[in-house]
């Protein structure tokens, strides 16, 4: 039989947005910079097909 395709590797997770830095009040304290978001993780490669 024909070889399957190979799967096709998942795509790569958005990276989170930077947290906005906070604005400062009048004799107020400095709001602190948001952490920034994890990258997700890569899809795995597919199997191949087996042969007939």
């Amino acid at each position: 039989g024909r070889v399957g395709p190979i799967g096709i590797n998942g795509e790569n997770g958005n990276m989170g947005n930077k947290g906005v830095r906070g604005t400062q009040g009048i004799q107020g304290d400095i709001g602190f910079i948001g952490l920034q978001g994890y990258k997700g993780d890569k899809g795995g490669v597919g199997f191949k097909g087996e042969n007939g």
